[in-house]
């Protein structure tokens, strides 16, 4: 009888594959575009957009790198080993915190925009709270049906944004892009930290990279995964800015959602944009499920004997109760850009620390073997 790939835990190099875009494409890719918008001329904001991915695939290899080249052993086992034990509870707890944040900082804009969108009579914090409900449920389940579902829900995302791509087509004029290279120096170096904060995420590699059969190998899957949502994001505001305009695109809150709204080539739907929609929470949901399955593997990793499940329900309360704290969009997205900021600084340090001591400890033991 066969067995199945995932039975002993351990997953691949497709799924590290996918679990970089899984956690990076979220709500932001809502909103970004008109950010990016309303600081560049025509389609000059491609060249943040490049930049911040370039940024992004260098942490994704230094992060996936340093974990790979301790395999097998959680984030809190070897940065005991590097770091001295308080510390890397310090840095697990800091970590903890901030993938809580994220769980609420999703559930909250969820809340939000489906209230705005989709239902308009319910109360967004029964829509919190029912979406957290999900979210609890694909947690307390094995933690490769989590990444198996990722797989699938980015083979969809990809296909739709093909095919709002091949469909917006018609509607595009290129001649919105221009003038080409007329933003000044000033505006880009302004606009680079939001850039580069739109691809916050990667860190969940510290943690997951000790479940891959092939840590050495998982290294380029992982940098691929940052190149391909560079990809995404450079095509879905290029196609904002073809199809909508500079100043329109600034000026609208969702521009992909107007994007898909005036595509109307597929007769059979008359409001297209509930579709791609629908396909948008998937991804969330993964962006969600992944950051409320760190929070709990970060607990069960410094207490072995914590049960997962018990954990995860003792979380909920607290994740519930800060996504209701941003009561409008303004203070949801300055949650998200607060958390950004948190989870490039923590990233940085951590790898600053690691890479440093790993180097020493390096030098050191080959001058004790000299």
């Amino acid at each position: 009888m066969r067995t199945v790939g995932y039975a002993d835990g351990k997953i691949s190099n497709i799924t590290i594959l996918t679990i970089v875009p899984s956690i990076v494409v979220a709500v932001g890719i809502l909103t970004y575009p008109r950010t990016l918008a309303s600081q560049t001329e025509g389609a000059d904001g491609w060249i943040t957009l490049l930049i911040g991915g370039a940024v992004c695939a260098c942490s994704t290899f230094l992060i996936a790198k340093i974990a790979s080249l301790f395999p097998g052993q959680s984030f809190y086992t070897y940065t005991s080993s590097m770091l001295t034990k308080p510390i890397a509870i310090l840095l697990s707890m800091l970590f903890f915190l901030l993938s809580v944040t994220i769980v609420s900082y999703e559930a909250a804009f969820i809340a939000n925009i489906s209230h705005h969108y989709l239902f308009e009579k319910t109360p967004s914090e029964a829509i919190n709270l029912v979406f957290l409900f999900v979210v609890l449920y694909a947690v307390c389940g094995e933690r490769v049906a989590i990444f198996r579902t990722g797989f699938g829900i980015i083979i969809l995302t990809a296909v739709a944004t093909i095919v709002l791509v091949i469909t917006a087509l018609p509607s595009a004029d290129w001649n919105r892009m221009l003038p080409a290279f007329t933003t000044d120096f000033k505006s880009y170096l302004g606009e680079l930290p939001n850039s580069i904060l739109s691809y916050s995420g990667v860190f969940v590699l510290f943690f997951y990279m000790k479940l891959t059969r092939t840590p050495s190998k998982s290294v380029k899957s992982a940098v691929i995964g940052a190149i391909a949502v560079t990809g995404f994001y450079i095509t879905v505001y290029l196609m904002c800015i073809a199809v909508l305009g500079n100043v329109s695109t600034a000026n609208t809150v969702y521009p992909l959602v107007e994007l898909a709204n005036m595509v109307r080539s597929i007769g059979f739907l008359d409001r297209i944009e509930s579709l791609y929609f629908v396909i948008w929470i998937t991804t969330v949901f993964m962006t969600t499920a992944i950051a409320y399955d760190i929070s709990v593997l970060i607990i069960t990793d410094i207490f072995p004997k914590a049960n997962k499940i018990f954990v995860a329900f003792s979380l909920l309360p607290f994740v519930y109760f800060i996504s209701l704290l941003p009561t409008d969009y303004y203070q949801v997205s300055d949650l998200g850009t607060i958390i950004g900021y948190a989870a490039k600084c923590l990233t940085i340090i951590t790898l600053v620390f690691l890479w440093i001591m790993y180097w020493g400890k390096g030098r050191k033991g080959k001058r004790g073997k000299s």
